[in-house]
């Protein structure tokens, strides 16, 4: 039953928790300007530079064995003179055996300040090996920065779905409307305004503080879901950690951990 509720049925607030990504606000790029590279090291921010990137990560959606938690991201990004551009590939699979969730999206990216995006997502629901439902997604997205004292960068982000909701939206899901981030060495800070199918609001945030040059360690609360729990960041050269552990307070824990390596050329500012 629980099964159910969780992909259709809103009984038990768990939307917006189910996804791999919704472990954290901030995002490997955020963590490029939170956790900076030694100093010596090539900036991921130099003129002309390419970065690549790629992460893995697992996690068990409430801690359910039949809803294990698969996730794969990769990118590649320039930071040019005066522009940057960047294009990201995602791929993620909820449970197992009789019921399954796979997602894929990408996101094309342009600009620097401000920057402009198009994400495109596809979503399969299989029962028992058979695929019962389909959906693509198309959603804008718009962030601009500024710069504060102390080394530390404002960014505003926008989503616009042009045409209709997104078919999950209704029954199950949230949508992304607003979010504002702080971030700077050391530092990161995200608020998230997100809407449900019925347009209830619901603000997301996350705080993130670094207790050295390695390692950050926070935050994450989700008011509406009564979910709050902590997150972690390790950064050595090139190779990130992180884990995030969500307690619902009916539904239990969900532990998420994704490694990733290389640089996001075109990280903020």
């Amino acid at each position: 039953m629980l099964l159910v509720q969780l992909l259709g049925i809103p009984a038990v607030r768990a939307d917006g928790l189910r996804d791999f990504q919704d472990g954290w606000l901030l995002t490997f790029r955020d963590l490029d300007v939170i956790l900076p590279r030694a100093e010596g090291t090539p900036a991921p921010v130099d003129q002309g530079k390419v970065g690549l990137w790629f992460g893995m990560g697992q996690g068990r959606l409430f801690s359910m064995p039949d809803l294990p938690l698969r996730w794969a991201n990769g990118g590649v990004a320039r930071h040019g003179k005066t522009m940057d551009w960047w294009l990201t590939g995602t791929w993620e699979r909820l449970g197992k055996d009789l019921l399954v969730e796979e997602t894929s999206s990408l996101e094309l990216g342009l600009g620097r300040n401000p920057r402009a995006a198009v994400q495109t997502r596809s979503s399969r629901w299989s029962v028992d090996g058979e695929m019962v439902a389909a959906n693509l997604n198309v959603v804008l997205a718009g962030w601009f920065s500024f710069g504060l004292r102390s080394g530390i960068t404002g960014i505003w982000g926008f989503y616009l779905y042009p045409g209709n909701s997104p078919s999950w939206h209704v029954t199950r899901g949230r949508r992304r409307l607003v979010e504002f981030k702080l971030l700077g060495p050391g530092t990161g800070l995200s608020l998230r305004l997100d809407q449900r199918g019925d347009g209830t609001p619901n603000v997301v945030a996350e705080a993130l503080g670094g207790l050295n040059e390695n390692l950050a360690v926070g935050v994450l609360v989700d008011p509406e879901t009564g979910t709050i729990g902590g997150i972690m960041a390790l950064r050595v050269g090139s190779y990130r950690l992180q884990s995030s552990h969500l307690v619902h307070p009916a539904l239990g824990v969900t532990h998420r951990f994704c490694l990733g390596f290389g640089d996001s050329a075109a990280a903020w500012p």
